[in-house]
């Protein structure tokens, strides 16, 4: 009786520590609203553009790389849905830039293995309808050979089957398939903020 009563008390603060720190929906918005384009307009706690890291187009021309900004929109969506990325991965703010976003794909990883969420890893390259991941939640998926990273929300679902929206090779809605040759998946599930099952550092990425 007594463990019952722990385990359903346990639940509810979980569940109410979600409700009070997540807003999935919130976070879906901004990633419809800027999963092509850069925030020019300024984030509300600053009043300042977040910083870009895909292709910076000079008024000369030239081009200059800052890497991929896929992590980074993928924490700007976070944050709108409520989310506080400053601890970084150690929690005195490793991997976290002026704009308290995570621009990294390891760093953000790093981040909600260190903050304890839900996490389960594939080696699958097309997982869909997976009941589990659901608006709002982060993925991240990699090459076999460990040369391209990349991070996504999902955005958007129908029929069970789940799509996501991404900076760098910009995506509104794509499918997991669509990503096929990254094979290596990690899913987050923002919605059990207490508890991780599988979250070695060393699996998988």
């Amino acid at each position: 009786m007594k463990k019952s009563l722990f385990f359903i008390t346990l639940m509810l603060c979980s569940i109410f520590f979600y409700a009070q720190n997540y807003n999935p929906q919130a976070a879906v918005e901004y990633a419809d609203t800027w999963w092509n384009d850069k925030n020019t307009g300024g984030a509300d706690h600053w009043g300042e553009p977040y910083y870009y890291y895909g292709t910076v187009v000079h008024p000369d021309g030239s081009t200059t790389w800052f890497g991929g900004d896929c992590a980074n929109f993928v924490s700007q969506c976070l944050i709108a849905g409520g989310l506080d990325l400053t601890a970084g991965t150690d929690g005195f703010g490793k991997g976290v830039d002026k704009r308290y976003c995570i621009p990294g794909v390891d760093n953000l990883i790093d981040h909600l293995l260190y903050k304890k969420y839900s996490l389960t890893d594939s080696s699958f390259p097309q997982d869909e309808n997976l009941l589990f991941h659901t608006l709002g939640d982060p993925l991240f998926v990699r090459t076999p050979s460990n040369s391209l990273k990349h991070s996504l929300i999902c955005s958007y679902i129908d029929d069970k089957k789940q799509f996501y929206a991404c900076h760098s090779s910009n995506a509104h809605r794509a499918p997991r398939s669509y990503y096929a040759g990254m094979h290596y998946s990690r899913y987050f599930n923002l919605s059990i903020p207490a508890h991780c099952f599988n979250c070695k550092k060393d699996a998988i990425l």
